[in-house]
C-alpha cells in the first residue's frame, strides 16, 4: 500500500509456525543510495531499520541493521544465506 513518502508491505512468512503476518514500512533514499525496511506492530512503526544500502570508493553493497533515531549500527543476526540471496538479485539485475 502506498503512503506518503513510504510503502507499506505485508506478508506471511510460511516457514514460521503459525505463518505470521508482518509488515513494514519502505523508504527509499535517492541521495544516500539507501533502501530502509521498519517494522510495523500495530499503527506503530519500530525505531529499528533494516537498511540496504549501495556505497562507492569502493564500490561495494551492505546490508545492515540501525537504530532510526540515531544511526547507530545495531547487531543483526540475519542469516548470511539472507544478504547472499539478496546481493546476487542485484548482480543479476545489473548483468
Amino acid at each position: 500500500m502506498k503512503k506518503l513518502g513510504y510503502l507499506q508491505r505485508s506478508m506471511r512468512l510460511l516457514e514460521k509456525p503459525g505463518a505470521p503476518t508482518v509488515t513494514d514500512n519502505i523508504r527509499v533514499f535517492e541521495n544516500a543510495l539507501e533502501i530502509t525496511y521498519r517494522p510495523v506492530d500495530g499503527a506503530v512503526e519500530s525505531d529499528e531499520e533494516r537498511v540496504f544500502a549501495l556505497r562507492s570508493n569502493p564500490l561495494r553493497c551492505e546490508l545492515f541493521c540501525r537504530n532510526a533515531k540515531t544511526e547507530m549500527r545495531i547487531d543483526w543476526q540475519a542469516p548470511r544465506a539472507v544478504g547472499n540471496d539478496v546481493f546476487n538479485s542485484v548482480v543479476q539485475a545489473c548483468a
